[in-house]
């Protein structure tokens, strides 16, 4: 009795509007392209997306813009399955025709919600400070996901505790190197002295890649 479990709502998508986020994406773009001439990527936090607005974001991206990949939270993978994803999808010229291709991996942890955080997040009108909440998800066999991008660079995508925890996949992401490592999160703000910039070092000092963490505005 001493823990529980909690899911996560997504009430910020809206079921009736199945291209509003897609349509807010591409606004955006539109005007970060105002200022940087050209957005390359688009990248959302852990949990942003389901499966239907991750694809016809995929699709308006593929067809309305020249982003080269995109990286998103999910509360599910591309056969529809429950869980708390990181999709990737790469936009590539094949016949004359932009084509997408995409993948999907699983979170490798469970996130666990103690007082104090309940508190700071401002979660006790749904979750009893006095217990311990785990992340109501389910594990699958750990896998690391390595996307090529033109043709000569890498990007690997992970999900908040898999950064920072003890972690098998780690010795495989050193070895391999990637260019960009992604790492979504469903967390507080991203500062210097929190724990996501601490444990990024361990793979911005050797092998030597660019690490971005990236939290959601909700907590």
């Amino acid at each position: 009795h001493d823990w529980g479990w909690f899911d996560v709502a997504q009430s910020w998508l809206d079921e009736e509007e199945e291209e509003g986020v897609a349509a807010l994406v591409l606004l955006l773009v539109a005007e970060a392209e105002k200022d940087v001439g050209r957005v390359h990527a688009v990248v959302l936090p852990e949990f942003a997306l389901d499966l239907k607005n991750y694809c016809s974001l995929v699709d308006i991206l593929r067809d309305e813009t020249e982003v080269e990949f995109l990286v998103a939270g999910s509360s599910q993978d591309l056969m529809g399955q429950q869980g708390n994803f990181v999709l990737t999808a790469t936009f590539h010229d094949r016949d004359g025709l932009r084509c997408a291709v995409s993948h999907a991996r699983a979170k490798h942890h469970r996130w666990r919600l103690d007082g104090r955080q309940i508190r700071e997040y401002g979660l006790a009108s749904a979750l009893d400070p006095h217990r311990l909440w785990w992340e109501n998800v389910t594990l699958p066999s750990r896998e690391v996901g390595q996307t090529v991008f033109r043709e000569s660079s890498v990007f690997s995508a992970m999900v908040c505790e898999d950064l920072a925890r003890s972690e098998p996949c780690h010795a495989a992401l050193r070895s391999l190197g990637p260019n960009l490592v992604f790492v979504l999160l469903m967390d507080g703000p991203q500062v210097a002295q929190r724990w996501p910039a601490r444990y990024a070092t361990t793979l911005a000092d050797d092998p030597g890649s660019s690490v971005l963490t990236l939290t959601s505005l909700g907590l």
